[in-house]
């Protein structure tokens, strides 16, 4: 029996806990799985077999993915081919099928797979909304280990619960920034989720310490729309000492679109030392569109010394549906 078994884990490339079964249940495994190109029934039943053998035995399957194509991504995400596994991660991008799911969340403690394809299998779950994945992946955004940090911000991409966006605005606060990457990527995919339990978490964030968590918390809260946020980021313009947070709290405003921002934004075109501060500003003219954009941006164009600033300008009256003539379109250096 245990020699039909193997032979068959082969033939259909089986993971080997297959094979690993004993007495009854191994029996009616193998009688599952010989029938997997029969009725849609046996299928099902293979599928849910596989997933008992892969210890997902108390996962309720959904029905959104087809029975032998769920079996086959199981399988295949064990494969002892690394091209096989990730043909079947990429596969299972955005699954609703829970034994799928599980099988991708356990394959970030797989320590013998590389951390690449570890990372595509966060990639792959961030794509997907079941909600029970906050419940594994939450613990795992306080893990001592930076990786796993990493991962988990990746993997929550789908999860718009109320303690997944605060813990996600969190991690724009890691010290590694591979995380506050991750964190920032996967609030910036589901911005509904935080208009309605972000916002605040991250105004707050405006006045952190530290530059790198500042700034992507303003580029998330431009993307909002949220009234609160006009002028805790105007206030960052005018008083933050930090180029790369004035930056992205000019941009964040431009995106924010909101007309009390206009002076500010143009005193930041004429007058910020910093030539991308400067950029930024001529970038958020055009998106704000005042009465007066066509000569502020022209001024900036014909005038500023700086390369990367007369770019951001052109383009920003290109937007507007103004003739410019040719502009340095490599930027800065």
């Amino acid at each position: 029996l245990r020699g039909q078994a193997e032979a068959l884990a082969i033939d259909r490339r089986l993971p080997r806990a297959c094979i690993d079964r004993q007495g009854t249940d191994l029996e009616r495994a193998l009688e599952l799985f010989r029938h997997r190109g029969g009725a849609p029934q046996d299928g099902a039943h293979a599928r849910d077999e596989l997933a008992r053998a892969e210890g997902l035995d108390d996962v309720v399957v959904g029905p959104e993915l087809e029975a032998d194509h769920a079996v086959d991504l199981l399988a295949d995400l064990r494969s002892p081919s690394e091209e096989i596994r990730r043909a079947a991660i990429t596969a299972a991008t955005g699954s609703s099928d829970r034994a799928v799911v599980q099988a991708l969340i356990q394959h970030f403690s797989r320590a013998e797979l590389s951390e690449s394809e570890r990372q595509l299998a966060a990639e792959s779950l961030g794509k997907c909304t079941l909600p029970e994945i906050s419940a594994s992946l939450l613990p795992m955004l306080a893990s001592d280990s930076a990786f796993n940090r990493t991962m988990a911000a990746a993997g929550l991409g789908g999860q718009s619960d109320a303690a997944t966006i605060t813990a996600l605005v969190q991690g724009l606060t890691d010290p590694v920034n591979t995380v506050r990457n991750w964190a920032e990527r996967s609030l910036l995919g589901m911005i509904p989720a935080v208009q309605q339990h972000g916002v605040e978490a991250l105004i707050r964030l405006l006045g952190h310490e530290v530059r790198l968590s500042r700034s992507p918390a303003a580029r998330v809260l431009g993307l909002t729309h949220d009234a609160r946020a006009l002028a805790p980021l105007m206030h960052m313009v005018e008083k933050d000492a930090d180029w790369l947070a004035r930056m992205a709290a000019i941009r964040a405003l431009g995106d924010l679109g909101n007309p009390q921002a206009n002076a500010l934004v143009t005193h930041s075109l004429q007058a910020d030392p910093k030539n991308r501060v400067r950029a930024a500003a001529a970038e958020a003219i055009g998106k704000l569109r005042p009465e007066n954009a066509e000569p502020l941006l022209r001024t900036a164009l014909e005038t500023d010394a700086d390369e990367g600033v007369q770019k951001s300008a052109g383009e920003s009256l290109r937007s507007l549906g103004f003739e410019v003539s040719e502009i340095n379109d490599d930027g800065w250096e």
